[in-house]
């Protein structure tokens, strides 16, 4: 659920708000990447009559990266749940240190997802790529 800044939060509070929203927002994404990361898995996976060694050899290096990515994405998701409940124990805390590593904390899991996301499109573009050249596949799946 999003929420709203008040007019009565100091600024502590304010940051604890776009860190939950933010933490909304990654559960979201990274819940429906998992779900599209399993369905290219199922596409390549695919047994195909017409495919050639080498569209086979290109399909399961990029099954391969489909199942690292994967993994990452559960990991991921995972430390969005529990920065969940650090952003609970946050509310609570009036200590300058605890809020430098919590705010440091935020910032590390926030890089470490922006750049797991940008991983994803560079590996679904070359899916993309890999599908356009092969049509065959798709058509395959859908029958």
């Amino acid at each position: 659920m999003i929420k709203d800044i008040q007019q009565h939060h100091r600024e502590e509070e304010i940051q604890i708000v776009k860190f939950e929203n933010q933490n909304h927002y990654w559960i979201k994404e990274l819940g429906f990447l998992s779900e599209e990361l399993d369905f290219y898995k199922e596409l390549l996976s695919n047994p195909l009559k017409e495919k050639t060694k080498i569209k086979q050899a290109k399909a399961d290096v990029l099954l391969y990266e489909l199942k690292k990515l994967k993994k990452w994405n559960d990991l991921y998701l995972q430390e969005c749940y529990n920065s969940q409940n650090k952003l609970e124990n946050q509310k609570e805390c009036d200590q300058i240190d605890c809020d430098y590593a919590f705010l440091r904390a935020q910032l590390v899991i926030r890089r470490k997802i922006e750049k797991y996301i940008e991983e994803v499109q560079a590996l679904k573009k070359a899916i993309f790529r890999f599908l356009k050249r092969n049509p065959e596949i798709i058509t395959s799946f859908q029958n």
